[in-house]
């Protein structure tokens, strides 16, 4: 059977770098000193379906986390956030 975490915090499975089958990092943007700052953060992953995957240690619920562009950053790097979803609606209101 399948077990289901009705609590699960969930992310994109292509935001992790897995350093084994149930390990592996994401960043995480923190403001510090009114700028965005990355933090590398190790990760406990569980279940994964489609596209998403449950992550039992390591972050929480409402942590924003590096989707796209994050493969040669550093730990404690500035960074941008750039947000498609925006910048995509604004393209269709044209």
């Amino acid at each position: 059977t399948i077990e289901k975490n009705e609590n699960a915090v969930l992310i994109p499975l292509t935001a992790v770098t897995f350093l084994d089958s149930a390990n592996g990092y994401v960043f995480v943007i923190k403001k510090i000193n009114n700028e965005n700052v990355v933090e590398r953060r190790q990760i406990n992953t569980g279940l994964a379906e489609n596209d998403l995957i449950e992550v039992k240690d390591g972050i929480n619920e409402g942590d924003l986390i590096v989707t796209k562009g994050f493969r040669t950053l550093k730990d404690k790097e500035k960074v941008f956030i750039i947000n498609n979803t925006e910048n995509q609606e604004k393209k269709e209101k044209k």
